[in-house]
């Protein structure tokens, strides 16, 4: 399988796997990931949370996503 098939591959189990983010390749061939919904960083979030990630393969990717998923804890909102 080429290498574009393979990430694309990769990215859909992303997509399944990680469901409260939104991940997306960008032009020049980078992954990013942002956590869905009105979450941000507040009061009580670890200190590495972010709310956009990105990375230069999908494998490290998912090795981000799996990070951002141990460590989150309800942080901030900005709903009122």
């Amino acid at each position: 399988m080429n290498a574009v098939l393979t990430a694309a591959s990769e990215l859909e189990k992303l997509h399944t796997d990680f469901q409260g983010w939104h991940v997306w390749v960008s032009a020049a061939g980078r992954c990013w990931a942002a956590r869905l919904g009105d979450e941000v960083y507040g009061e009580g979030c670890h200190p590495l949370w972010q709310k956009t990630i990105d990375a230069n393969t999908p494998e490290e990717m998912r090795a981000a996503l799996e990070f951002q998923e141990s460590i989150s804890l309800p942080c901030g909102s900005l709903a009122a």
